[in-house]
C-alpha cells in the first residue's frame, strides 16, 4: 500500500503498514471464508497479523527485513516457494511488488487478499491477468482509509489521497466469473474507547455483533 507519490530512494523497502480498521473490517467481512491458518509474507511491525491471532488465527509471519515483530522469518516472498500446505496469503505488499506478490500468491493458494489502490484495476499492464483471473470479490471502504505514513517518517501527518479496497481472490466461490464488490465504512470497525473492542453493530454479511467464524498496487 503506497500512500502519496515518494522516489524510489525516499520509500526504500516500501514500509507503509497497514491501518488498523481496514485489518479490522476484512476479519469481519471476510470471516467465514479466511482459512484457518494463512502467511503474511509482508508482515512488518504486525499490523494484519496481529489482529488476526487476538481472534484465534495461525499467521505465520515473514518479511524481507525483521521490523521487530515477534517470530517473523526473514527471507523475500518472490524468491521462496510457497509449500502446498499453505492455503492463503494475507498481506499489504510492497508498492513496487505488489502484483508479483498477487500473481505468485493466487497460482498457490486457495484465498489471497491484497491491500491496495484502486487503481490497480485499470492498468494496461495487468489487464490479461486481471481478466484470466479476476477478483472474486473487492472489498471498498466508502470513508477513506486513515493514512499510514512510511516507516520513520517525521513529517506532516495527512489523510488518504486514494481509495485503498481488498482484493480478494477466493477459489471455488466465483460466481460465473463476476465479482463481488462490497463497500464499507471503516468508521464501523473503530475501537470503543470503553471496552477496548471494534464498534460494530453488523457487516454486509448480516452477522450479529462481534467476531463469529473460522477461528499500493501499481505497476505501469
Amino acid at each position: 500500500m503506497k500512500t502519496k507519490s515518494h522516489s524510489l530512494r525516499e520509500r526504500g523497502r516500501d514500509a507503509y503498514f497497514s491501518p488498523r480498521p481496514a485489518v479490522l473490517a476484512l476479519l469481519y467481512l471476510e470471516a467465514e471464508f479466511i482459512p484457518k491458518a494463512f502467511l503474511e509474507p509482508a508482515v512488518g511491525i504486525g499490523n494484519i497479523a496481529k489482529e488476526f491471532e487476538i481472534h484465534g488465527f495461525d499467521v505465520e509471519c515473514a518479511d524481507i527485513v525483521d521490523y521487530g515483530y515477534p517470530a517473523t522469518h526473514v527471507r523475500d516472498f518472490l524468491k521462496w516457494d510457497i509449500p502446498e500446505s499453505v492455503e492463503g496469503v494475507i498481506t499489504n505488499p510492497p508498492f513496487r511488488f505488489s502484483q508479483a506478490f498477487t500473481a505468485k500468491s493466487v497460482a498457490a493458494c486457495r484465498y489471497v487478499a491484497m491491500l491496495g489502490r484502486i487503481q490497480y484495476l485499470e492498468s494496461m499492464v495487468r489487464k490479461e491477468w486481471l481478466t484470466s483471473n479476476p477478483p472474486t470479490r473487492i472489498l471498498i471502504p466508502s470513508r477513506r482509509l486513515p493514512m499510514m505514513h512510511r516507516l520513520d517518517w517525521d513529517g506532516a501527518k495527512n489523510s488518504s489521497s486514494a481509495c485503498h479496497p481488498w482484493f480478494i481472490w477466493d477459489k471455488g466461490r466465483h460466481s460465473d466469473g463476476l465479482t463481488e464488490i462490497t463497500y464499507y465504512d471503516w468508521r464501523d470497525f473503530e475501537t470503543d474507547n470503553r471496552t477496548g473492542e471494534p464498534r460494530v453493530v453488523s457487516n454486509a454479511r448480516g452477522q450479529a455483533d462481534g467476531f463469529e467464524g473460522s477461528p499500493g498496487f501499481d505497476e505501469d
